[in-house]
């Protein structure tokens, strides 16, 4: 997965664990994305967040739940300050997703940024929600992400 992202300013926490995880990145800027395998429960999805210093966090999430997903996933950030644009590569393995992986394959999922610590924040997304305050938690609102043979031909 790779997030592009311009900013106004950046706004990060200053602590992590040793590893880069942090929980709580949603309170500053982070790039999301949530990750919902075919034949999941329709309220449950995995969650993944990168903050442009390469803090990140990995949860599964279930009604009135979330715990930690513990992907091994492994991540690149750079920051273009005279574009005002910061980029994240994420390289999440499969088996942390779900156990067998076929294709052809179509998933649920939703793609969110949040710019800011405090109000008016930026927030976006790619298939939006529609709630009254920010709230990326709603898999109905979630698109499809078809994986397909082909895909895997693209660039090789």
């Amino acid at each position: 997965m790779r997030f592009d992202a311009y900013y106004r300013t950046i706004t990060v926490f200053a602590d992590a664990e040793p590893s880069g995880r942090r929980d709580g990145l949603w309170d500053r800027d982070v790039c999301e994305i949530f990750l919902q395998p075919r034949g999941s429960n329709p309220s449950c999805y995995k969650e993944i967040e990168i903050a442009p210093n390469g803090f990140w966090i990995d949860l599964e999430i279930a009604p009135g739940e979330k715990r930690d997903l513990r992907s091994g996933l492994r991540r690149q950030v750079n920051i273009d300050e005279h574009k005002k644009q910061w980029y994240a590569a994420l390289a999440v393995p499969i088996k942390s997703l779900v156990e067998r992986f076929e294709i052809p394959a179509v998933w649920r999922v939703n793609f969110f940024r949040v710019e800011g610590k405090a109000e008016p924040r930026f927030y976006s997304a790619w298939r939006p929600t529609s709630t009254p305050k920010p709230n990326f938690h709603v898999p109905e609102a979630f698109g499809a992400l078809v994986f397909t043979e082909a895909g895997g031909k693209i660039g090789g």
